[in-house]
């Protein structure tokens, strides 16, 4: 199967109508393998819809999985693109899909348009419409067109071949994993073998009669009814799953195109309020602090600092008095000279009055009043203490009180600046009220539905426990009944055909097993970066569990394994089911590198996605799938595409290249 082409019309995001070329047949002689479709496009973009587009355009209701046709036509309506510039709401939209598929070596060209339309009355009508190599399908009736697609592509072999991150992600995580039992199966033949014998098993009741057999029958009957119950209480739980994470997706989105508006108006820009509001009381703090610091100055010597005058008045004062208190010592000290040496100056001179003028002559420089000059009674220690502490110390806190001064000024106009930005953070809040609201909303909304999906996978974990038990006991009452049987000549080709085939059925399984082992563990080679660490690949026949061998032959532990070594190690599953099968379908993946580290993203981009399948359309955001990564998977590319959303129209555009291009 080769997908040509798809084109969505007033589809979700995409106004009007949208084609996108999804194969392109080489022009040259080149022998380089080109094989990878490169659509990106920002989350919210409608990459997604494209994942969806596909089946949809197939299956119909049934993409959608067990759910009534109110909700299958309400899900219809609310995919009509919705342009908030439009005075008038579009009322119509339809998907058509253009692909090739092989039949015995025969290629045919197929075209399916499904198209919708909602009325005056709100009732919405839907038609589908087949083209084969460009002739309208007459073979069939329109009533049994649908029938047809689901024959020619069984909606559970795309599952092995649509996969987003997550579900590939599952693939290794989850044990018993009952989705990709019953598709290998069907994609192996296993389902049909299995339907032959139950077949056999069915006509064989039939011819039975006798008691034994009533009472087994009875039992069988219990325990079909009972499967058929599990069956489609799994089936539900995997739809209602499937809708979930639509649902969770959904949120997501438009969480994120929530933000993305809120963000370029602004509203995240800068610190939050919490954030300004502990800056806010920091700085109080700091302006109280060093309040204190000026206030405890002020105890000390930085009054005088502030009188000038004085402080010279003071100062020159307390000098003179240092002169006087050495005038008053030399006299004193001149007096007791004087008086002891009286009576040898007087032998010495001729005069009585001789002596009087020369004690005047030396003491006539001295001031003899100079005690009534003298105010402040303190040492010469204490003086020099004083003129220290009024020129050095005064001064010395003036200048402290002063950078103390200027950082308060510093901090109260970033104080007021913070303030400020509060109040246009309040006005912010006050403007973008609805959308902030509607965040809220969307947010509690999603968590209500991740834990919603986290009950229904419990609940599926022990459905299929449930159905496995009723296996095994149809088992032992399908054995019992061929003993029966055997007995009965008429039953005995039956019971030799049923045995021939479980015989067949096993040795087609161990062939394909066999195969499917060595195929994953030849891919697993190339793209995992430990890979000499692992042996061999192993899987269970019985509920195609897989199990890794180290070189030691112990069994590792998948658990063990990084989230990236666990999705190299799911894609390699994939591209063994899809050697093994033979079966050539396309590939889509959406968001298929978001675990992996730089190596193991070289390696699947070298390795895996040349090798995936003959057409693969990756579906990948600019931080997935960076500039360097698609440099790298340039080669391989077919066509890369964007999905440009204009948030003012609310619609996304299609455009040629990716996002450097």
């Amino acid at each position: 199967m080769v997908i040509n082409e798809i084109t969505l019309f007033n589809y979700g995001p995409f106004k009007g109508e949208n084609r996108v070329r999804l194969y392109i047949e080489k022009t040259d002689n080149s022998k380089s393998l080109r094989n990878i479709i490169l659509i990106g496009g920002k989350n919210g973009s409608g990459k997604t819809s494209i994942f969806t587009a596909i089946q949809l355009c197939l299956y119909g209701q049934n993409a959608l999985g067990r759910v009534s046709r109110k909700q299958y036509e309400d899900f219809l309506k609310d995919q009509i693109h919705k342009n908030r510039l439009q005075s008038i709401a579009t009322n119509m939209a339809f998907l058509e899909l253009d692909f090739d598929f092989s039949v015995s070596g025969k290629r045919d060209n197929y075209k399916i348009k499904r198209i919708w339309q909602v009325g005056s009355n709100e009732q919405l009508t839907e038609a589908i419409t087949i083209y084969k190599n460009g002739e309208p399908l007459d073979s069939l009736s329109e009533k049994n067109w649908q029938d047809f697609v689901n024959y020619l592509i069984p909606p559970g072999l795309l599952r092995l071949f649509f996969f987003d991150g997550e579900r590939i992600n599952s693939l290794t995580k989850e044990d018993h994993n009952r989705e990709l039992t019953d598709s290998i199966e069907s994609l192996f033949g296993i389902d049909v073998v299995k339907q032959l014998r139950i077949d056999l098993r069915s006509f064989e009741r039939k011819v039975l009669k006798s008691s034994r057999v009533d009472e087994i029958e009875a039992k069988i009957l219990e325990n079909d009814n009972n499967t058929l119950s599990i069956e489609a209480s799994i089936i539900q739980t995997l739809d209602n799953i499937a809708q979930i994470r639509t649902s969770i997706d959904n949120k997501r989105n438009l969480i994120n195109r929530i933000k993305t508006v809120l963000s370029k108006k602004g509203y995240f820009g800068g610190d939050s309020r919490e954030a300004l509001l502990k800056r806010e009381k920091d700085i109080q703090v700091t302006i109280e602090e060093k309040e204190r610091q000026i206030r405890l100055i002020f105890h000390k010597a930085l009054p005088f600092s502030y009188a000038g005058e004085f402080l010279k008045k003071t100062t020159k004062t307390l000098s003179q008095e240092s002169e006087i208190r050495l005038d008053i010592a030399y006299q004193k000290k001149f007096n007791e000279i004087w008086t002891d040496k009286t009576k040898e100056i007087t032998k010495l001179l001729n005069k009585k009055s001789d002596v009087t003028n020369l004690y005047s002559i030396l003491n006539n420089n001295l001031s003899l009043d100079s005690k009534e000059l003298i105010h402040n009674h303190i040492t010469e220690i204490e003086a020099s203490d004083i003129d220290r502490w009024f020129l050095e110390e005064a001064h010395k806190e003036k200048d402290e009180a002063k950078i103390i001064t200027e950082e308060i000024e510093v901090l109260l106009k970033e104080l007021d600046k913070i303030r400020k930005q509060m109040d246009t953070k309040s006005d912010v809040q006050i403007q973008f009220t609805e959308q902030l609201r509607e965040l809220e909303t969307a947010s509690q909304e999603c968590g209500s539905l991740e834990l919603s999906l986290s009950e229904n996978e419990k609940s599926l974990d022990e459905q299929n426990i449930k159905k496995d038990v009723l296996i095994k006991e149809r088992d032992i009452l399908d054995e019992e009944i061929g003993k029966l049987a055997a007995h009965n000549n008429k039953l005995t080709w039956v019971e030799k055909s049923i045995k021939a085939l479980q015989l067949f059925e096993s040795k087609l399984l161990n062939y394909r097993i066999s195969l499917l082992e060595k195929n994953i563990y030849s891919s697993l080679s190339s793209l995992l970066r430990k890979g000499d660490l692992i042996e061999s690949i192993k899987i269970d026949v019985d509920n195609f569990d897989i199990f890794l061998e180290s070189v030691s032959g112990d069994r590792i532990n998948k658990k063990t394994l990084s989230e990236g070594e666990q999705q190299v190690l799911a894609m390699s599953l994939l591209s063994g089911i899809t050697k093994t099968s033979g079966r050539l379908f396309p590939v889509i993946i959406d968001t298929p590198l978001g675990r992996l580290d730089k190596d193991h993203r070289t390696n699947i981009i070298h390795q895996y996605f040349p090798r995936a399948s003959h057409q693969l359309i990756i579906l990948s955001t600019d931080t997935e799938i960076d500039q360097n990564h698609f440099q790298e998977l340039e080669p391989y590319l077919m066509a890369s595409y964007l999905f440009d959303y204009d948030e003012t129209s609310s619609s996304t555009s299609v455009k040629e290249g990716y996002f450097w291009q």
